[in-house]
């Protein structure tokens, strides 16, 4: 029997077979058309690469990605409006000045990243806005996060309803530790995580002042950034000097599956994002293993750990710290103390190794201009977070955990922190006082010339600004006259003298003396008394 005669044969002769709704209508069904967009993986989703973080090492990634010759489509992630509305407006490019000259790639798209908390509020008030939103959203399966350590995880966590176990995210960060938090916070469970792998940047590329008339000008220079001041940037316009490398780490270890037909296909989507890292020449990107990329980690922590807080602390470019005794016996305890981590981590590496990474660090500059100021320097100076609690924090937690401690990181991570928040609270402080003093105005006198009513060239023509109002007008007249009056004024004819009884010593005194003024006595003569009024 058919299912067609089935069903007549149940329900009856007069009932139609059931059929799905061909246009479905309501909240229910809208909410069910939007959910594919989400769920369904179209070509261009596999081939799409997405760039988070839009920084100096992310643009110089997705620039250099956009020379390549099999170039995949690139999607630029900004959570900031503006940013990418400006974005816009250079036409989709992205302009990078190699030596000084300058190269334009272009044909980005750009996106912008709603924040979850504005999502959820917007699901809280309609179901029909809800869909709306679910319709704009692509699944990411190929991400390359290139945000600092600090803030890597928060800015995941955005786009983690994008991401499928099937996704491969590159984390390009310079501190330890940014995998482990990034999983306690955005997957805890294995099962649904995205394969991972880590990258290490150490190109020499930087910001371009918006300004700049030389080509080696950047907006950290240690001119400006004593000063404090804001240096304009053009945004998406970089320097780079052509050196530097891309380390790209193994696949993390905590995102390998259990069964080996799923490691295998993961490893395979995931070779598709570094084969077209590899692809781009400028990148001069290479796939190191595990104990090598951690060295360089080590290497890149141990600098910004030593030089960074004693450029914050001294206000100096790192090549002068040679020259002061106390920066001299600073760096020589936390050249020591981080040496205690290190040869925990890496077995084997003396301590003379890591004094030789900071002799580097300091004398060895790849700018022509030698005038950079270490980055968390100019962070704290323009009372910005310079994310020390994930290099010097992560030092002394690692640290903690074997069982020592590392007093003088301690004393300069404080430092630093207490000194971010004392400039950014006295920034704010001036920055309001300036608003407040644009709102209301004080004219000055000297701009301003009173004439007195009566008095100068009458034929002159004076601007409207200059002339006396009516009321200082009346009220000069008012001042004239009194003080051409005074003392002359006529008594009024009413006006009589008033006569005062004397009282107290001057009577006792009238007296004793007598009308006559001798002392004999008080006389006989009737004594004058006060006529009634």
């Amino acid at each position: 029997m058919r299912l067609s005669a089935f069903l007549q044969h149940v329900r009856g002769p007069k009932l139609r077979p059931f059929r799905q709704p061909t246009h479905p209508s309501g909240p229910s069904q809208a909410r069910w058309q939007s959910s594919p967009a989400l769920d369904e993986i179209t070509e261009d989703d596999k081939n799409r690469i997405y760039f988070l973080g839009l920084g100096n090492k992310g643009t110089l990634v997705a620039a250099c990605m956009g020379e390549s010759r099999r170039r995949p489509p690139i999607t630029l992630l900004t959570a900031n409006e503006a940013r990418a509305d400006a974005r816009s407006e250079a036409g989709q490019k992205i302009s990078m000045f190699v030596n000084g000259e300058e190269v334009v790639t272009g044909g980005y798209d750009v996106e912008v990243i709603p924040k979850r908390k504005r999502i959820r509020q917007v699901d809280s008030k309609s179901d029909d806005s809800k869909s709306s939103i679910k319709k704009k959203v692509r699944p990411i399966l190929n991400l390359v996060c290139a945000i600092r350590s600090k803030w890597a995880a928060g800015a995941i966590f955005e786009i983690k309803h994008r991401l499928l176990p099937n996704s491969t995210v590159l984390v390009i960060a310079d501190g330890l530790g940014v995998l482990e938090e990034i999983f306690n916070v955005n997957f805890p469970d294995a099962r649904t995580r995205p394969s991972f792998r880590l990258g290490l940047s150490n190109h020499g590329v930087w910001e371009r002042s918006g300004l700049a008339t030389n080509p080696y000008d950047y907006k950290d220079s240690v001119t400006q950034v004593l000063a404090g001041l804001q240096v304009a940037t053009t945004g998406y316009s970089l320097n780079y000097d052509g050196s530097g490398e891309l380390m790209i780490g193994p696949l993390a270890v905590d995102s390998l599956s259990t069964s080996r037909l799923e490691e295998a296909q993961r490893m395979n989507n995931a070779q598709y994002l570094v084969n077209h890292l590899l692809d781009s020449p400028r990148l001069s990107a290479l796939e190191v293993p595990h104990r090598k990329l951690l060295f360089q980690r080590y290497r890149k922590l141990a600098k910004d750990a030593v030089v960074g807080p004693l450029v914050t602390y001294f206000e100096c470019p790192g090549e002068e710290l040679i020259h002061l005794p106390d920066a001299q016996f600073l760096m020589a305890n936390l050249i020591k103390e981080a040496w205690e981590v290190v040869r925990r981590d890496l077995p084997g590496t003396p301590i003379e190794e890591v004094r030789i990474w900071i002799r580097v660090e300091l004398y060895v500059t790849r700018h022509p201009s030698k005038t950079k100021i270490h980055s968390m320097a100019s962070y704290a100076i323009r009372g910005m977070d310079t994310g020390i609690e994930k290099i010097n924090g992560w030092l002394i937690g690692r640290a903690r955990q074997y069982g020592i401690r590392l007093p003088t990181h301690e004393l300069m991570m404080d430092f630093v922190i207490k000194k971010t928040v004392e400039r950014s609270k006295l920034l704010k402080e001036q920055a309001l006082a300036e608003q407040q003093s644009k709102s209301q105005p004080v004219p000055e006198v000297t701009q301003i010339r009173r004439v007195p009513y009566g008095q100068g060239d009458q034929d002159e023509a004076k601007p409207y600004e200059e002339r006396p109002d009516r009321l200082t007008i009346r009220r000069e007249k008012k001042a004239q006259r009194q003080r051409e009056g005074l003392g002359n004024q006529p008594m009024p004819e009413t006006y009589a003298k008033p006569r005062i009884t004397p009282l107290g010593n001057a009577q006792i005194r009238h007296e004793k003396t007598g009308p006559g003024g001798s002392e004999n006595g008080p006389s006989d003569a009737p004594r004058n008394k006060p006529r009634k009024a």
